[in-house]
């Protein structure tokens, strides 16, 4: 209730929709100049509301802006050296914004913002009454299914997995995920996915989760020398320790879309049936976080030699970039260090991103003030049919492609319920939804629809195609390249996202390893309305195709 309650206060305040670090050797992206200050009284609520400022210091500065910190009353609670962050509070006898105010007079402070909330992309339709779990399961018939969207069946390899609700993934037959597995089965990078965690003992997920070999599990040391202890299967940025574990029940869902072991006679498969999964905790078992918590996560994942990132989660739409722009700038070393970061578009019923951004994935807008970051692609989402999500944000411009995310559905009685025309995937032992979600498996697996299950369908492909040979030497910016312009064009996402596509690993077996589709034509920023984005040929352009 009180990230709730912050959120709101922060958002009324800037006018939008409610809603263990070491220092290492990392290219830092430029930083953005400090924002204007609001009036006196609106600033002290916003930092109020969070009750934590996360200042930005100089390469090298650290211990200056540590002393000139503390010099104005602060608390510093925590240093994160890779993103020249300290995260601070104060007593209440200091006033935030007037520590604020001296501390940028300083040469060491580059810019001081609230700790603000991030979360789990919220459902919630504007006029509805919150989401509420009921009784019995949907007396509403669901939506008329397609023969090929019901079960996976046009698989033709050497032999379908044995997995027992394959024909309940209708999103693996709608990526044709089954025409990939006829050559490619197995990713060999690491897939970071920066959630509420992942429940490392499921049954699908324990045999694809990604063991840290440097470190001695339960002994209490920091064998590798990385600052988290116990590190075995990821990060908790909230403890800062190694126990990455779900209690939430949304990163495991997740993770299941990418990984959930295929072949093994349980559950369901991933896009992967085997890829080593890096849980990182950056939302609480509320589904809530914080953009320090995040930039942790973020630095924690490239370190740990992530190649994929999935960011189920986000700001809402409007959210002022000044509040985020630590995480820019963590994405940006993410992809120094190689990486993609894939990142869900938002559920807000049709928002066009393109006017009202929604961080982190509108970071990937070539209309942002520094520019697009080359290695993020933001998901919208399809449901059974094949057509947009009812509640997918768009934005032919900031919005890269489309991927099976299901429908919000509503009863006669106005209940929220899930059902067979959302996504399946595992869910945590310990977990939120109540009897509205429909289950499978004892209850060890859920239907969820949302551009959070779109996001690691993309996820999971990137995974995939950079681990075949003829594209394993690709870079993070080529890679996305090339799965967005193999997508497969549909009448229905014309002018909703840049490709008008959805997500389509058919060409994985096909034996084209040519990234380029020609003709081509070479475009600056931004992107033409007409055309759909390939690799880039030098820094500051793009390769698009008509």
């Amino acid at each position: 209730m009180k990230l709730l309650h912050t959120a709101l206060v922060i958002a009324t305040l800037f006018g939008v929709g409610a809603i263990g670090a070491i220092p290492v050797t990392a290219a830092q992206p430029a930083a953005a100049q400090p924002e204007a200050p609001l009036p006196g009284p609106a600033a002290e609520a916003a930092y109020e509301a969070t009750g934590e400022m996360i200042v930005r210091y100089e390469a090298g500065k650290a211990d200056e802006a540590i002393a000139e910190c503390k010099e104005r009353g602060l608390v510093v609670k925590e240093v994160h050296g890779p993103g020249n962050l300290l995260l601070c509070g104060w007593p209440k006898e200091v006033k935030a914004v007037t520590a604020r105010t001296e501390l940028l007079k300083s040469k060491a402070i580059v810019y001081i913002i609230p700790n603000a909330p991030v979360s789990i992309p919220p459902l919630q339709p504007a006029g509805k009454a919150p989401l509420a779990p009921r009784e019995a399961p949907a007396a509403a018939a669901p939506p008329a299914l397609e023969a090929k969207s019901t079960s996976v069946s046009g698989y033709t390899g050497a032999g379908a997995p044995n997995d027992p609700f394959l024909n309940k993934l209708w999103g693996m037959s709608a990526i044709n995920a089954d025409k990939a597995w006829g050559c490619a089965r197995e990713a060999k990078v690491v897939v970071a996915v920066l959630d509420t965690g992942i429940d490392y003992n499921h049954e699908d997920l324990a045999a694809n989760m990604r063991r840290n070999p440097y470190e001695v599990p339960g002994d209490g040391l920091d064998n590798d020398g990385n600052g988290v202890v116990d590190d075995v299967f990821g990060f908790n940025t909230f403890t800062g320790g190694g126990d990455p574990m779900d209690r939430h029940g949304h990163g495991t869902h997740c993770a299941g879309t990418i990984g959930g072991v295929g072949n093994n006679g349980l559950g369901v498969v991933g896009v992967n049936w085997k890829v080593q999964l890096l849980a990182v905790k950056v939302l609480n078992d509320n589904g809530s976080g914080s953009t320090f918590g995040l930039v942790k996560g973020i630095d924690y994942a490239w370190r740990a030699g992530a190649k994929v990132m999935s960011a189920s989660l986000g700001w809402q739409p409007g959210t002022p970039r000044a509040l985020v722009l630590p995480v820019r700038e963590a994405i940006s070393r993410a992809e120094v260090a190689g990486a993609v970061f894939v990142a869900a578009a938002g559920n807000n019923y049709r928002n066009n991103n393109d006017t009202r951004p929604v961080y982190p994935a509108s970071f990937g807008d070539p209309s942002d003030p520094d520019g697009a970051l080359g290695n993020v692609i933001s998901v919208a989402a399809i449901n059974i049919n094949q057509q947009p999500s009812n509640f997918t944000n768009v934005g032919k411009r900031s919005v890269h492609l489309a991927a099976p995310g299901g429908e919000v559905k509503f009863d006669s009685a106005g209940a929220f319920f899930t059902d067979e025309t959302d996504i399946l995937s595992s869910v945590a032992a310990t977990n939120t939804f109540g009897p509205n979600f429909k289950r499978e498996g004892g209850g060890k697996y859920a239907y969820l629809p949302g551009t959070s299950m779109a996001t690691p369908h993309v996820s999971g492909a990137i995974a995939l195609v950079w681990s075949r040979p003829e594209y394993s030497g690709l870079s993070g910016r080529e890679i996305k390249g090339l799965v967005l312009s193999k997508a497969r064009r549909v009448d229905a996402l014309k002018g909703l996202c840049a490709t008008e596509a959805i997500l389509d690993l058919g060409f994985v077996c096909a034996g084209d390893a040519d990234p380029p589709c020609p003709p081509i034509i070479i475009c600056p920023v931004p992107c033409p309305p007409s055309c759909a984005w390939l690799p880039p040929s030098r820094p500051k352009c793009r390769l698009f195709r008509r």
